[in-house]
């Protein structure tokens, strides 16, 4: 179930009661309204609720399910979340976005091998234009939403053997924050986010 309080513990309310898991809540940019993945209808699907309780309405995801993963862009127009694609045969999991206006659906990523799909905070807005993504070869990726370049991807860090989790993106969006498990540690690494205009050439 959802819960939320007030940063210093007090307030404690409780927003949903099922007996499915919910998972991955974030909050809109106006600290209105929460998205969440629950497995409330057999598969992980998206759902929303007022932060001053309410009714949960299920987000419209386009059929692809399951979806996960949800993360509000700064201005409230999108929720990036990962759901399923199929690619030369292969099911991969991948970025979306969908419109929280027009409710249109389009998948964003086409990383090779697909992205991390686990509740490990795996893509993240870093501005407007462009998420923050943790690919499954281990690397660090940042793919564009701007409609000229939009799902052009530019690698950010090399592969590694070791998949990164917990992805965090600064406050103003340049840096990444990031676990990686070294000689059985599980440690915190940092890498620079380009502007966009580097993520749009690919260079």
């Amino acid at each position: 179930d959802l819960w939320v309080a007030n940063i210093d513990g007090s307030g404690l309310r409780q927003l949903t009661k099922t007996l499915e898991p919910e998972s991955s809540p974030c909050w809109s940019p106006d600290s209105r309204t929460i998205c969440f993945a629950s497995t409330r209808d057999g598969r992980a699907a998206l759902y929303t609720v007022s932060a001053a309780g309410g009714e949960m309405r299920k987000l419209s995801t386009g059929g692809i399910i399951p979806a996960t993963e949800p993360d509000w862009s700064p201005d409230g127009k999108w929720i990036a979340f990962v759901g399923k694609s199929l690619h030369d045969g292969v099911v991969e999991d991948q970025i979306f976005v969908v419109s929280t206006r027009y409710k249109s659906i389009r998948q964003v990523s086409h990383i090779p091998g697909g992205v991390v799909n686990s509740p490990v905070e795996c893509a993240r807005f870093a501005s407007n234009d462009k998420i923050a993504v943790l690919g499954k070869d281990g690397a660090i990726w940042a793919v564009s939403v701007l409609p000229a370049s939009f799902g052009n991807a530019l690698r950010l860090t090399p592969a590694h053997n070791s998949v990164a989790s917990n992805l965090v993106v600064s406050l103003d969006g340049k840096t990444a924050a990031y676990n990686r498990i070294i000689d059985g540690i599980k440690q915190i690494f940092v890498c620079n986010i380009p502007a966009s205009s580097q993520i749009s050439s690919g260079k």
